[in-house]
């Protein structure tokens, strides 16, 4: 019973820390979000499941888990935010929807490449 308590409790962890990464308008936010609510839910459906586990081989392989999670994660996130942080181009926001579409890179109007006349025409 406390095993289920646990891993129900890990699994709404992520699922807040889900919600977390569409709900942050910053970059670094949504990062912090991720790797801080996915690793402790994580962690917490892990123990659970080793709490359940009967066989010390299940055990073991579910803690080496949690701590490759717990090496691994924090360090790809600060990767991938420091990343993020230095390119440019890269919209600030996730829910905002052009009607448009741009080029990321220079964020001009990218050219009708439908009819290759008019672009051969344009180059």
């Amino acid at each position: 019973m406390i095993a289920e308590i646990v891993i129900l409790a890990g699994s709404l962890l992520i699922l807040i820390a889900a919600i977390g990464v569409l709900r942050f308008d910053d970059t670094m936010a949504r990062m912090h979000s991720l790797t801080k609510g996915s690793t402790l839910g994580l962690l917490a459906v892990l123990i659970g499941g080793a709490w359940a586990a009967q066989d010390p081989n299940s055990i073991t392989f579910l803690m080496l888990a949690g701590a490759l999670q717990v090496i691994t994660s924090p360090v790809g996130a600060n990767m991938l935010g420091r990343a993020t942080y230095r390119a440019k181009g890269i919209p600030n926001r996730l829910d905002v929807v052009s009607l448009q579409p741009t080029d990321p890179i220079k964020d001009t109007p990218r050219p009708n490449t439908e009819n290759n006349s008019e672009a051969l025409d344009s180059l």
